[in-house]
């Protein structure tokens, strides 16, 4: 009975917990007896490189041709432990997701690690002392990559700048990134210009500032209408900044997610952003949380908010919001029809703004069931 549990198995996750040399070997033998499995993920596991070892004469089979995805995020793997695992990775012909952020694989672990059906790869945190000057020349044989995530990996740009043309990356995350390095601007420039498919890109924590959405707007100029994914938060654009970014938003037409959250662009910022987003048709997602917005700039929005007809998630968190911006918000919130999720945590709304709210959201709920 046992074993045929294991073949009828279709993913097995574990998480934060360590698994010493021996809970390796239990899970390797139930592996082997997997024959349907096509997840697994196991981040935080502490796998190290003998368990790396041990993982990887399970991985080749059965595995080889059921298994899609592989997290072994966080599992202080070397270039050995990375070594280890390259032969079975190669064999696992329709693996599409692998994540090994958090490692220190290095460069020689880059060599062996990718196998060509690779359709998402996610290298967060990736610790190497020498930049990782290959690391272009390893991605150009993945020719079917969509994502690629490299937030805070020590990558240098000019050894990036090595990726092939490859039509169908879709999504690039490259938070952390110093938006200061030299030649990133013209590196990303080069990577979207080829791949006009770009869908989503993430810039957070990048230390992005007004003067630099010059060069943003380079990056993004063949990918705007394709763009549907724009992460900009924990940056320092403040009210210049957000002024700056409605050139490129009136040309994303299609942009469905939008974070702006944690940029300080107060009430100037809002006033800018407000006239903009009424084009932003297919909006449904907005985080602009961590902005000292306050009443006043809340009131900038209120009409656009009003009219972003898909708006189903709408973070206003952190923005010294109080009960004269909640009667403002209550107002608003009649208009959005299809809001399912508010956030409003870190602000100083007392009792009668919570009341006021609470109308807002019942009159919402009797104009959507008369409609």
């Amino acid at each position: 009975e046992a074993g045929w549990l294991c073949r009828s198995l279709r993913e097995i996750s574990i998480s934060k917990i360590a698994l010493g040399r021996e809970a390796v070997g239990s899970l390797v033998s139930i592996l082997r007896n997997c024959k349907q499995l096509s997840s697994l993920s196991l981040p935080d596991c502490n796998l190290s490189n003998s368990g790396a070892t041990l993982l990887s004469s399970a991985l080749a089979s059965p595995l080889a041709s059921s298994l899609t995805l592989l997290n072994l995020e966080n599992n202080s793997l070397t270039h050995q432990g990375a070594t280890a695992l390259g032969p079975s990775l190669r064999l696992l012909s329709q693996l599409t997701c692998l994540d090994l952020s958090s490692n220190d694989i290095g460069e020689l672990g880059l060599e062996t690690l990718f196998p060509p059906s690779l359709s998402s790869l996610r290298l967060n945190h990736v610790h190497s002392a020498d930049g990782l000057p290959l690391f272009g020349e390893h991605l150009c044989a993945l020719s079917a990559l969509k994502r690629l995530d490299l937030g805070s990996s020590p990558i240098l740009p000019e050894f990036l700048a090595k990726f092939a043309p490859n039509t169908a990356l879709a999504s690039l995350d490259l938070s952390g990134w110093s938006v200061q390095q030299p030649k990133l601007t013209e590196t990303l420039a080069d990577i979207f210009g080829r791949s006009s498919s770009v869908s989503r890109l993430c810039l957070k924590n990048s230390g992005l500032r007004a003067d630099d959405v010059r060069g943003l707007e380079t990056v993004l100029r063949n990918s705007t209408e394709a763009l549907t994914d724009l992460d900009l938060g924990g940056n320092l654009l403040g009210k210049g900044g957000a002024a700056k970014l409605t050139a490129i938003l009136k040309s994303c037409r299609r942009l469905a997610t939008f974070d702006l959250s944690q940029n300080k662009i107060g009430v100037n910022g809002a006033a800018s952003l407000g006239p903009v987003l009424p084009h932003l048709s297919a909006l449904s997602q907005l985080q602009i949380g961590g902005n000292d917005l306050g009443h006043k700039g809340l009131d900038k929005l209120a009409v656009a908010l009003s009219r972003c007809r898909y708006l189903g998630h709408l973070d206003l968190s952190l923005n010294r919001l109080r009960d004269q911006g909640a009667s403002r918000l209550a107002e608003v919130l009649q208009e959005c029809r299809v809001l399912q999720n508010l956030g409003l945590s870190a602000n100083e709304i007392g009792p009668e703004g919570m009341q006021q709210l609470g109308e807002g959201l019942a009159e919402r709920e009797r104009e959507v069931g008369k409609g």
